[in-house]
């Protein structure tokens, strides 16, 4: 009587590689990929792009089951062994794919999940858009007998595409983990289908190509094109399967990457993510002129021998990311916008515009994009909306000092040169340059208007506020006490006559609760406050939150929604004679109201507010602040 043990780990991929050995790993006894010298002529290709859809997947040919020799392989499967298979099933009827025999035990993969003693669905990825399946077996079964690894048919005959097979990979060994890191990392890049979870892509020297704690930000739909010689991985255009929208060739995009005749060098990659967010355009906070997205995508460049900047097409497919109007019209066009220094962060004053070069029913071009021109190896970048002339501002002071500050403009479009004028009330600077960017430096903290003119006359204008943030009077109360109905507003104090815009983080054990500028905290214990403004200058304030102070057995503000014009009141009853002082400021911080009551025990105190609003009245008890919101509608 045999006993049987199966042990399964899989890891399931977006995307896979093709080499002499997958990944440069060595010893496998089974792969499976298609053959370049059977593709269809590039002539036929071109002109058909049903057959591409049903043949290629991410620019590749897929297998030709119809020409294998056999779709049996016999007296191949070990006791231990790596598997890996890329592969896509469109449909929702569960279909078995592979089967892998040893002895008395079958291995199903199906479309939807690996079946065995468990089932071990596919639950973060799917089938319909293609996977890379990965997974190690050690099973306890001795001899050859019943021994193969069986492809379905239902790869056979797939003219519409529907079931594809692009590689199948077998170790008679379990790979350590850099060894399936690297062949992962091969299938991925060639399929662009993302690895799911943390992974660090590997190429076949060893190199982290695209480190996931380095870019936790950009993890989304990592893809990526490259030239591995070691592997056989040479990867010219690529767009992920998960159908993002963004597609990026060296050179210009052809029908297949066979078909792409333009060259890198050996161990040279470019690999992008993206941050998940929107792709929605929306109206600019600080420029009317264009629209923006949320969504920021991170390029990550290496290069092995030496530096070079890579030039290449990027192309939007329309039908497949989610712009809200997204062709070009006789007013706007589709821009792309490239930050050479590396952020989480966008700063459209310094960035590089590219603006669409053409545009058909499915795609949006954009030519000859240059990558990494200041050698640091990452370019963040995104897309935006606006006329064919703008400009963007952005504001930099020294986050620590109050030393001068200095206004970086980014130019798109027009025609140069370019006449730009910097004025405030104390300073008035002009300047002629015939290129996009340009940086005013030593201005002090002021209220600035920056007007560019192109040689045709036109002329567009921001207003933009210089602030020195070390000079900025913000403060925050470093006890707060929970009140009878066991919580507590808790706000900062700023400036009334600044423009600068400012985020906020309220943390509390390094875990952020709010982003709000007001924080209602229900527990006690304490907390931190970051204050940064839009040059990530940053300002922290340590707080705490304590119980509701014994003085107070009660006050209360009533009616509370109340009317524009019309009284309402603040009852006291508190346990003993306490110095009692109520202020009352608008959630931005202006105050209103500030009244010494005393020494009181039982009062009501009287008031009215002219202008609806939200308000946050604060009473002050022996020293201890506590506040409720007022609502005037």
């Amino acid at each position: 009587m045999h006993k049987n043990c199966l042990c399964l780990f899989l890891c399931f991929i977006t995307t896979f590689l093709s080499a002499q050995s997958p990944g440069d790993v060595d010893g496998h006894t089974l792969w499976l990929k298609s053959d370049l010298s059977n593709d269809i002529a590039l002539a036929k290709v071109k002109n058909d792009p049903e057959t591409i859809k049903a043949t290629h997947f991410n620019f590749n040919k897929v297998l030709d089951l119809e020409n294998l020799k056999n779709k049996l392989y016999k007296n191949v499967v070990e006791e231990r062994y790596s598997f890996f298979a890329v592969f896509k099933s469109d449909t929702d009827q569960e279909e078995s794919l592979i089967n892998i025999n040893k002895g008395k035990t079958t291995t199903f993969i199906t479309n939807k999940e690996v079946l065995t003693d468990l089932e071990m669905p596919y639950k973060k990825v799917d089938s319909k858009k293609g996977i890379i399946l990965s997974f190690v077996a050690a099973i306890d079964e001795k001899g050859k007998k019943n021994n193969s690894i069986a492809i379905e048919d239902i790869f056979t005959s797939n003219e519409d595409g529907k079931h594809q097979l692009m590689e199948v990979i077998y170790y008679p060994r379990i790979l350590s983990r850099l060894e399936r890191q690297k062949v992962e990392t091969y299938l991925s890049i060639k399929f662009g289908l993302s690895i799911v979870g943390d992974f660090n892509y590997t190429n076949t020297a060893n190199d982290t190509i695209w480190d996931f704690k380095k870019n936790k930000v950009f993890n989304k739909r990592v893809t990526g094109i490259g030239r591995d010689d070691a592997s056989g991985l040479y990867q010219k255009q690529s767009g992920n399967a998960e159908k993002d929208g963004i597609y990026i060739g060296l050179g210009i995009i052809d029908t297949t990457n066979a078909g792409n005749k333009n060259t890198f060098d050996n161990n040279t990659f470019l690999l992008w993510g993206d941050s998940g967010e929107s792709t929605s355009f929306n109206k600019s906070k600080k420029n009317d002129d264009i629209k923006v997205m949320k969504r920021l995508w991170k390029m990550q460049c290496f290069f092995k021998e030496s530096f070079h900047t890579i030039n290449t097409q990027v192309r939007i497919n329309k039908s497949e990311i989610a712009f809200t109007g997204t062709g070009a019209t006789d007013s706007e066009s589709i821009w792309l916008a490239i930050n050479d220094d590396a952020a989480t962060t966008f700063n459209y004053g310094t960035a590089r515009y590219i603006k669409q070069s053409n545009e058909d029913e499915e795609f949006i071009y954009f030519n000859d994009v240059a990558w990494d021109l200041d050698n640091d190896r990452t370019d963040i970048f995104t897309f935006i909306k606006g006329p064919d002339f703008f400009f963007e501002a952005d504001a930099l002071t020294d986050c620590s000092l109050p030393l001068p500050g200095a206004i970086n403009v980014a130019i798109a479009g027009g025609k140069p040169p370019y006449e730009i004028a910097v004025t405030s009330k104390a300073v008035s600077k002009k300047q002629i340059i015939t290129r996009e960017n340009y940086g005013f430096i030593s201005l002090p903290a002021d209220n600035y208007t920056v007007t560019v003119t192109d040689s045709k006359k036109n002329s567009k204008t921001l207003n933009i506020s210089l602030d020195r943030f070390a000079d900025i009077n913000l403060s925050l109360k470093s006890t707060w006490y929970l009140g009878n109905n066991k919580q507590v507003q808790v706000s900062a104090i700023t400036p009334e006559n600044i423009q600068t815009k400012f985020t906020y983080k309220w943390l509390k054990d390094g875990e952020i609760h709010s982003a709000d500028e007001q924080f209602t905290a229900v527990q006690t214990g304490d907390y931190l406050l970051k204050i940064a403004n839009n040059n990530g200058c940053e300002k922290e304030f340590p707080f705490k939150v304590l119980p509701a102070a014994n003085v107070n057995s009660g006050w209360t503000a009533y009616p509370n929604p109340t009317k524009a014009s019309q009284p309402f009141y603040i009852r006291f009853n508190l346990n003993k004679e306490a110095k009692v002082t109520v202020k009352i400021n608008s959630m931005e911080g202006k105050s209103y109201v500030v009244k010494d009551l005393g020494l009181i025990k039982e009062y009501t105190y009287t008031d009215s507010l002219l202008t609806a609003g939200v308000y946050l009245i604060t009473a002050t008890i022996n020293n201890i602040d506590e506040a409720v919101k007022l609502i005037i509608e």
